[in-house]
């Protein structure tokens, strides 16, 4: 019984991240969007969409890398202990 307890804490640990994740996300595009059209320099206030872009789905591909690491750390998956 315990062990069961205990992936449904890792299940909640993995949803928790992967939320944390999607809303950092989401805040780093708004903040970089709004230092970007700031910016005077015309290269980059016209490129701010593509930076923004680029930037963003780098660190969406660390993110994943990061989450499957934590995935692996856990023992069992969830539905392994109904069957």
């Amino acid at each position: 019984m315990d062990n069961w307890i205990f992936d449904v804490k890792c299940y909640a640990l993995q949803c928790l991240c992967a939320i944390g994740v999607v809303i950092g996300i989401m805040v780093y595009r708004m903040s970089v969007r709004a230092a970007l059209h700031l910016h005077e320099h015309p290269v980059i206030h016209n490129n701010a969409a593509t930076i923004i872009s680029v930037t963003a789905a780098s660190m969406n591909v660390i993110a994943i890398f990061c989450l499957e690491f934590v995935s692996d750390l856990c023992p069992g998956t969830l539905l392994s202990c109904f069957s």
